[in-house]
Order: C-alpha cells, then sequence, then structure tokens
C-alpha cells in the first residue's frame, strides 16, 4: 500500500486516475483537481483539500477520517458509498452540487457557509451538524436525525418536520417559516 506523510499536494491534476488504496495522514490538497478519480479504498487522515475539484471522484469504500474541505467544488459526488466505519468530514465555503448522501453517521459535520444545490441527505445521523448560513438550494432532507442541528442564517432546504427528527434544531424565523411549507400553510405577520 502506498503510504503519504504531512505531503502538500499543490495544482496536481489527477483528472480520471486511478488512486485506489493509497494511505494519506496529514497530508494537504491545495487547488487539486480530481475529478472522475478513482479513489476506491483510499485512507484520507487528518487531510485538508483547498480550493480543490471532486467531480463525479468514485470514493467507494474511501474513509475520510478528520478532513476538511475548504472552498471546493464537489459535484455528482456519492458519499453514501464511504467506508462508513470512520467517517468525520467538514465542509467550509464549498461548493457542492447533486451530491448524495444516504444512511451515513455524520454527527457535528459542518457545511458552514457552503452552497449546496441539487443535494440529498437520506436516512442521515446529522446530530449536531452545522448547516449555518449555508444555501441549500433544491436541498432534500427526508428521513434524517437532525437533533440539535443548526440551520440558523440557512435558506432553500426542503425539511418535512413529519419526516425527519428535528428536536431542538436551531433555525432563525425565515428557516422556521420554511418548515411549514409542505402544510400549505399561510402566514400574517
Amino acid at each position: 500500500m502506498n503510504h503519504h506523510y504531512d505531503d502538500l499536494f499543490t495544482r496536481i491534476d489527477y483528472s480520471r486516475q486511478d488512486l485506489s488504496g493509497i494511505l494519506y495522514e496529514s497530508c494537504r490538497f491545495e487547488r487539486c483537481t480530481l475529478d472522475e478519480t478513482n479513489l476506491k479504498h483510499a485512507t484520507f487522515e487528518n487531510c485538508t483539500f483547498e480550493a480543490c475539484s471532486l467531480m463525479m471522484t468514485n470514493l467507494t469504500g474511501t474513509t475520510f477520517d478528520k478532513v476538511c474541505f475548504h472552498e471546493c467544488k464537489v459535484m455528482g459526488v456519492n458519499f453514501s458509498l464511504l467506508n462508513d466505519f470512520a467517517i468525520e468530514v467538514h465542509f467550509k465555503k464549498c461548493r457542492i452540487i447533486s451530491a448524495l448522501f444516504t444512511a451515513l453517521a455524520l454527527p457535528k459535520t459542518s457545511f458552514e457557509g457552503s452552497a449546496l444545490e441539487e443535494t440529498t441527505f437520506r436516512e442521515c445521523a446529522l446530530k449536531e451538524a452545522n448547516f449555518s448560513d449555508t444555501s441549500c438550494r433544491a436541498t432534500l432532507f427526508d428521513s434524517c436525525d437532525l437533533t440539535s442541528a443548526c440551520f440558523t442564517g440557512s435558506s432553500g432546504f426542503s425539511i418535512h418536520p413529519c419526516k425527519n427528527t428535528l428536536k431542538k434544531a436551531q433555525f432563525d424565523v425565515e428557516g422556521a417559516m420554511a418548515l411549514l411549507s409542505p402544510f400549505d400553510i399561510t402566514l400574517k405577520i
């Protein structure tokens, strides 16, 4: 197994390359392109991706343990294929388009300041997740545990309160009003 420790990867185009089974520890990826890259069974521990592109990247059996994505573009990625043994991932100011998160335990995951578009969260445990200041255009939450999740400053999400657990979740007034949309209620203030 290839192993990289404390390495810096800058402006490398990994598009359509096979990086399967490689272990990356405490590595930093800056302005790298991982479009259609095969990361099958790769392991990333304590790694950071800064301003990278991940479009249609294969994450089958991939492990993300303490991984941070900052200002990255992520499109068409199925995070449901991750190795669910150890997942700790955070997104900050990322653009996430048409991504899929299904049946994942993602407690305390942060999407702070990101733009989610046409992304689906289905049957995910998102306890204490941070979606603050996140644009969630056409983003669906279905059968998720959003206990104590933070949605202050967020907009565009589709969360049916009867199909998701929202105990102690935090919303601003606009977000709380959006929760009423499935009931076709009109509020007059």
